[in-house]
């Protein structure tokens, strides 16, 4: 969420013509009309919705007109699948801003009335990956905020934002079983689960066990595929084939520019990368899955529990050795096959209780019990065997021959985790942080987890065996953004020790709740578990250190992926107009064009053309088999009329003689065929991109120079004179008068003709293609400064030679008598 956050409204110069860095509100003059939201809705096919709160029926005249009846609103509030299926909702009100809520719900307050709030002001009910398209392209292009929703059981907010156009895909549920899929960029085929975002896991893994398969799921059947998966994804198979998001094959990603690409192993690899663990509906819209599949197995379920007997300090002291030790037991649990979660609670000044379930895959009852009583006699080795004092009693054990029986018993109880009134804070433990620490340390830091911000209140925490082996042997191959301190993670440890106060607006129990858990939680973990992290899902989303704790050393890779694809999604745009309209002209030419970047040739040829992608200079375009000492990578192909026609490629460039691998990125390769003309098989690299161009052995700079532009410098020795603000700044009767097509003149005159005293030095450079490097002057005239009025080229192209240390002035912005005439001031770009 957080870096979602930075992205919305980062900081920093860019240009004076950079996009808002906020979004649009119904506030702002822009914000579109009804008729626009309308033909929206046309084009989509009808489906669009118009935010109605459902609990707009439990307030006087319904303001909204929601088509729910309040009580089915008040007694199904708590339930998510109720939530999961209004289009607005979400499972954890209380980020979006309590808007309205129903009577009896945690932090209902009458008199706040009911309003939009964090909801968004429209939803599409996406049936389609072109309805998504058409949505986001027709919202980004008026910077109109856009999030995106699946089922809405989210702990962080995620899934809704004030004045946005939400895209809701709980109704894309397409899902397929394949046993022989081609796993990309091999010869081997694979078992997997082609599913949609919107499905739930109930409908997934259901679907997987009919054909006698699973996949990592998470632990909820309502919980959907699409945030879950991207987060990371842990469940009761993730200690043993890996989180969901390390078993992504295949993904079909929506940008918000309202492209549809496919990324796999052998295009938009970083994506794909982005995808697997780099954090939900933050690089596109992902509306498919291709999971890899296993075969379903046997599941066994046992556990035991730990508790005080009695009220005495020893019983309660016994609780907490006995806790500590079956931390550090967990993990050669782990390392022997075991899974599972445990629910503590209790108080640092009493005891602890402890449930904690095991389950055990494809493993017999007797081995399963043999380590669970392994547990128990290391627990009570330390803990003592005092029955007086200490309960340590194995649970029943329970054989579910089939997987679908484990997974009908994990969802027993049903759907009753929406609307909660809690802020959790995590963190993910390894060995280091269990098996290896001090014991007395470990008691202290367990104690501090369960201190609840109330005092006289227990406080409670779920312990997650969904580390270990599975995420440690994930191969290379299907490892992406995943936090990196999973590989090392036993443990996902969350804590909810903290109430919030139902009486105070939510604005004010989020904040007061983030000071607390920043305080508190948030300080206990850097203390003890400073280099894990916390898994993004389930976690604080306030967390100050969120940069390290959730993407860890992959943050900056993950920014520049997002910033990619914005950027990639412009060159799509580029080649597929010039592939259906052409461009405005083409012209080979024989010249000898070289491209240098990190100090290797990339490109040398004199089979170029030069291409007018518009009307202002040309760009140039090299044939792919003049591409050396680089690998042309092609990342994401682009259709037009049915038909490969083009790629976003990329740009390899191997280490060599101690220089490091370099990439370059946004490049377009045309396709070899005949129908695209001049462009056939042509590659176009981004000039400022690239170190250095040359034509010839003479650099150029900034772009291509026009062929049909012309520089022309002419020797004058009529009288010129320029005046700054009414005073005479310089006089010359000699000077170079240059002419460049499509310019006004350019009058150049010794620097001993300007007066010395008005000239202060200004750090400006820039650079043109014909002239070369300039350097520039202010004028300060009676402390008055006129910034940049005056250029000159210390060192000029060889066309430019003859300007050479001369001085110019702005004629928009200076008055210029020549020969004794004043030349009016010229209208430009410049002025």
């Amino acid at each position: 969420m957080r870096l979602v956050a930075l992205l919305l409204c980062s900081a920093g110069l860019v240009s004076s013509t950079e996009p808002p860095r906020c979004k649009l509100s119904p506030f702002d003059a822009t914000w579109p009309v009804e008729a626009e939201w309308a033909a929206l809705n046309n084009s989509i096919s009808g489906s669009l919705i118009k935010t109605r709160p459902a609990a707009s029926s439990c307030y006087k005249t319904n303001p909204f007109d929601a088509p729910l009846n309040c009580n089915i609103v008040e007694a199904n509030w708590t339930q998510s699948t109720f939530h999961a299926n209004l289009p607005e909702s979400i499972s954890a009100p209380l980020y979006a801003n309590n808007s309205c809520l129903p009577p009896g719900a945690p932090g209902y307050n009458k008199a706040l009335g009911c309003h939009l709030g964090g909801y968004p002001s429209y939803v599409v009910n996406a049936t389609s990956d072109e309805q998504i398209a058409l949505a986001v392209k027709w919202a980004s292009k008026r910077n109109i905020r856009i999030v995106v929703k699946g089922t809405g059981h989210d702990l962080s907010g995620r899934s809704s934002g004030a004045y946005s156009l939400s895209i809701w895909t709980r109704h894309m549920q397409r899902v397929e079983f394949d046993t022989n899929w081609i796993v990309p960029g091999t010869n081997k085929t694979d078992t997997v689960l082609i599913a949609a975002s919107g499905l739930t896991y109930g409908d997934a893994v259901v679907h997987a066990l009919k054909h006698g398969h699973v996949i990592v799921s998470g632990n909820d059947a309502t919980v959907g595929l699409g945030g879950h998966i991207q987060g990371g994804g842990h469940g009761p198979l993730s200690s043993t084939f890996g989180l969901a998001a390390d078993n992504i094959y295949q993904v079909r990603v929506v940008t918000t520019q309202g492209h549809i690409l496919t990324a796999d192993a052998t295009q938009n690899q970083d994506l794909l990368w982005a995808i697997r663990g780099g954090g939900a509906g933050q690089y596109g819209i992902v509306t498919e899955y291709v999971l890899k599949a296993y075969p379903a197995p046997s599941v066994i379920e046992t556990g035991l529990t730990i508790s005080p007997r009695g009220n005495s300090s020893a019983a309660y002291e016994a609780t907490w050795n006995a806790f500590s030790e079956l931390l550090r037991v967990l993990p050669d649990l782990m390392d022997a096959g075991l899974a599972g979660a445990a629910v503590v609670q209790g108080n640092h000044k009493a005891g602890v209780s402890i449930s904690q379930g095991f389950y055990a895959f494809n493993k017999s009852k007797a081995a399963t019990e043999e380590l669970t009583q392994m547990a128990i006699n290391r627990i009570r080795a330390f803990a003592g065997n005092n029955s007086n004092i200490l309960s340590i009693v194995a649970s029943n054990t329970t054989v579910h021959p089939t997987y679908e029986g484990f997974f009908e018993a994990l969802n027993a109880g049903g759907s009753n985790q929406a609307g909660a009134y809690s802020m959790p804070s995590s963190r993910l433990l390894g060995r280091r942080e269990t098996s290896d620490i001090d014991r007395m340390k470990l008691i202290s830091y367990l104690k501090r987890m369960l201190t609840n911000s109330d005092p006289e209140a227990s406080g409670m925490a779920v312990i997650g065996l969904q580390g270990g082996l599975g995420p440690a042997k994930t191969p290379r191959s299907m490892r992406g953004a995943l936090l990196p301190a999973w590989r090392s993670t036993y443990l996902h440890t969350m804590s909810y020790s903290l109430t919030l106060d139902t009486t105070l607006t939510a604005v004010e129990t989020l904040a007061k709740g983030a000071r607390e858990l920043n305080d508190s939680k948030e300080k206990l973990w850097q203390e003890w578990a400073p280099d894990t992290g916390a898994y993004m899902n389930e976690a604080n989303p306030y967390n100050p250190s969120f940069k390290k704790d959730f993407y860890g050393a992959f943050y900056d890779r993950l920014l520049a992926v997002k910033a990619n694809m914005g950027s990639a999604s412009r060159f799509v745009e580029l080649a597929k107009s010039l592939i259906e309209h052409g461009p405005r002209k083409t012209m080979q030419t024989s010249r000898r064009i070289r491209a240098v970047h990190n100090h290797t040739t990339i490109v040398d040829t004199t089979h170029g053309a030069y291409v007018w992608e518009h009307d202002s200079f040309p760009t140039i375009y090299v044939p792919a088999v003049d591409v050396k000492n680089a690998k042309l990578v092609d990342k994401t192909n682009i259709s037009v009329e049915l038909k490969e026609r083009a790629a976003i490629a990329q740009l390899v460039i191997p280490a060599h003689d101690g220089i490091k691998e370099a990439k370059v990125d946004n490049v377009v390769h045309f396709f070899q065929d005949v129908t695209l003309g001049a462009l056939s098989d042509m590659v176009r690299i981004e000039f400022r991109s690239i170190d250095q161009w040359f034509e010839e052995d003479e650099p150029i700079f900034v772009h291509a120079k026009d062929p049909f532009k012309r520089v022309d410098i002419l020797h004058s020795t009529r009288p010129i004179e320029v005046k700054v603000n009414g005073r005479t700044v310089a006089k010359a009767t000699s000077s170079m008068h240059l002419l460049e097509t499509g310019l006004p003149t350019r009058y150049y005159l010794p620097l001993s003709a300007v007066d010395q005293t008005v000239l202060s030095k200004s750090p400006v450079r820039s650079k043109c293609p014909y002239k070369g490097e300039a350097e520039y002057y202010n004028i300060v005239i009676d402390g008055k400064t006129f910034e940049n009025l005056v250029w000159y080229y210390n060192h000029p192209t060889l066309e430019s030679a003859a300007i050479a240390r001369l001085v110019c002035f702005y004629n928009e912005k200076v008055d210029i008598i020549l020969d004794g005439e004043l030349q009016e001031r010229p209208k430009t770009k410049f002025a």
